[in-house]
């Protein structure tokens, strides 16, 4: 069941990018940048193939700061598509335990322990894993699972489906998962994936902003008539969309 009491909705302006992340310069294959998280500036490099952050994948991140956001600290977490970092450096800004980070480019997770050091945050409290496979043993009873997974692949990437099987089995018990859902991605699908998993969710907040272009990330142009992603729509350049960050857990209720 999809519960949506008092979710926050922000729109992003029409025809602007680069709003949540702004990028500084770009060196040969080095973008530098930065973006906005608790009122503290983080700064980001993403070198050689390590993607470029847009507006759609940060959402999540912008929802993170809001007051009615599931808590951080003390919390043990797990970051399922860290890229260059942008996520980790926000969980362990905002006072997570450990941070386990996890990308299958190599390249991602060497960029992220970068950013992490070079912005002042605990790198001892940072573990990085090329797959969720190399993390499973964490929901173990021994090492007890994470307490907050947050899940977050690029908005409109084809088989981005939610795989919640494999998260809910990492998840401690009472366990949090936060996750992107946008209207690129077949939200009823999801939905029902979530429920057949026994969670059931509630959006956070709602982003309304353009129709993401591919970046960096291999997506598929939204030129006219071509949709973003394997199964979505078609969408033409100029065209809205929304991307929903949901909180999951297992039996919530409504005012959870």
């Amino acid at each position: 069941m999809l519960k949506t009491p008092q979710a926050t909705v922000f729109s992003l302006p029409v025809g602007r990018g680069h709003v949540l992340y702004r990028p500084l310069a770009l060196h040969g294959d080095l973008n530098t940048g930065y973006l906005d998280f608790r009122g503290v500036r983080l700064h980001l490099e993403c070198p050689g193939s390590v993607p470029v952050p847009r507006d759609a994948d940060l959402a999540s991140l912008a929802a993170l700061s809001s007051p009615s956001a599931p808590p951080v600290a003390g919390l043990e977490v797990l970051d399922t598509h860290c890229g260059a970092g942008a996520y980790t450096m926000a969980l362990l800004l905002a006072g997570a335990a450990r941070v386990t980070a996890v990308d299958e480019e190599p390249e991602c997770l060497t960029a992220t322990e970068a950013n992490v050091r070079a912005n002042g945050l605990p790198a001892r409290l940072l573990e990085t894993a090329p797959s969720l496979d190399a993390v499973r043993d964490r929901s173990s009873p021994e090492n007890g699972g994470f307490d907050l997974i947050v899940h977050h692949p690029p908005v409109g990437a084809p088989g981005r489906g939610l795989p919640f099987g494999r998260l809910t089995g990492l998840l401690a018990p009472g366990g949090t998962l936060l996750a992107t859902v946008s209207s690129l991605d077949e939200p009823g699908s999801v939905l029902t994936a979530a429920e057949d998993s026994g969670l059931h969710g509630r959006v956070l907040e709602r982003c309304v902003l353009d129709v993401p272009s591919p970046g960096t990330n291999g997506l598929r142009s939204p030129t006219p008539g071509a949709g973003v992603g394997d199964r979505s729509p078609a969408f033409r350049p100029g065209d809205r969309c929304h991307v929903d960050t949901m909180v999951f857990r297992s039996g919530f209720t409504a005012g959870d």
